[in-house]
């Protein structure tokens, strides 16, 4: 066994060391980070091989609900490659874009996120407010607010009679937009910003809860802007998630070259409830061994009332509450839902 005398742990730590070889190899990066501009340290710092003593390390330890089932082990898990992740930032220069707070999430966004959620329940309710609501993309405008990489406006372009020129994009992300625009003509741009007399549109949408990101004491003023931009006649639709998403949210997401760590916790804060999540990724998209600590994201969780009851002032033709997952109409006075992500359809 390594000397560690020069590294600080735990005796539970010093268990889990001699068991785990992902461990070992953290710990003996860090010990060695002195010798960071070292080729030979700038190629272990990336060894590929790692991957698979990570997967290893940790998939026994993650339920089929995807949560870790040890809490010792979790902890110091996230806080070595918390320091593991800056080490390799500093060591290779890869210069990330702290001002926009989804550089480096857009590259593995379609993997871990995108495309699951897209087969899981996008696709499904799509289809849904389709036929039930009788949609014609062929006449129709649709403007997609907050689109991210543009999986799903994709995936409308190329199930449903639309063409490109009557969709948009728009994201306040560049980065996200970049991703995009290879899919979907998108633009860079805060949707608050847009003015309903220079364009309204048919059918406006917004997935993965985009709203819910947005500073809170701004909610209503999203949704009105919404209903400005949304044509006489038109229609609204959205996915948000429950209070209560903490319930169901994983600590692990796995695709086959990501997989992603999160921490959630209820925070309060001004009087109003969020879940905050802290996100660490490690990828192999490029062929070498990354660590992205993509830091803290919070999103608003307002009560499904308060949401019904903004789209009702804003949309008067009629609002419908859906579970995003069963498509089940959800009443008036719920609370939660089985999935806890629950489908806002709203009639101008």
């Amino acid at each position: 066994m390594r000397d560690l005398s020069t590294y600080p742990m735990d005796p539970e730590l010093l268990a889990i060391y001699d068991q785990e070889p992902f461990f070992c190899w953290l710990l003996e990066i860090l010990q060695k980070s002195q010798n960071s501009t070292s080729e030979n340290f700038q190629a272990k710092i990336v060894a590929l091989e790692q991957w698979e003593y990570f997967k290893q390390s940790l998939l026994p330890k993650v339920n089929e609900t995807g949560h870790v089932t040890d809490v010792v082990y979790w902890a110091y898990l996230r806080k070595l490659l918390i320091q593991v992740a800056a080490l390799q930032e500093k060591t290779l220069d890869l210069g990330l874009n702290t001002s926009d707070s989804f550089h480096s999430y857009a590259e593995l966004y379609d993997e871990i996120i995108g495309f699951p959620c897209l087969h899981e329940f996008m696709t499904g309710y799509i289809k849904f407010v389709v036929e039930k609501y009788k949609l014609d993309f062929s006449k129709a405008s649709f403007l997609s607010i907050g689109c991210g990489t543009g999986i799903v406006e994709q995936h409308i372009l190329r199930n449903y009679p639309i063409k490109k020129d009557q969709l948009l994009g728009i994201d306040i992300s560049a980065s996200m937009v970049i991703e995009a625009n290879h899919r979907i003509p998108a633009k860079e741009m805060d949707f608050l910003a847009l003015r309903a007399e220079d364009q309204q549109w048919d059918i406006t949408y917004n997935g993965l809860n985009v709203l819910q990101y947005l500073p809170f004491r701004r909610l209503e003023e999203a949704i009105a802007k919404i209903g400005e931009l949304t044509a006489k006649g038109g229609l609204f639709f959205g996915d948000f998630i429950t209070s209560d998403h903490v319930r169901w949210y994983p600590h692990v997401m796995q695709a086959e070259n990501v997989i992603s760590l999160r921490q959630p916790v209820l925070v309060e804060k001004e009087n109003y409830m969020f879940q905050q999540s802290e996100i660490i990724n490690i990828s192999k998209l490029d062929g070498t061994l990354r660590f992205t600590d993509e830091g803290k994201y919070l999103r608003y969780l307002p009560s499904m009332w308060k949401v019904r009851q903004l789209f009702e002032r804003y949309f008067p033709a009629g609002v419908d509450f859906y579970d995003a997952l069963s498509l089940e109409c959800l009443p008036p006075d719920c609370e939660s839902c089985p999935s806890t992500r629950y489908l806002v359809v709203a009639r101008k």
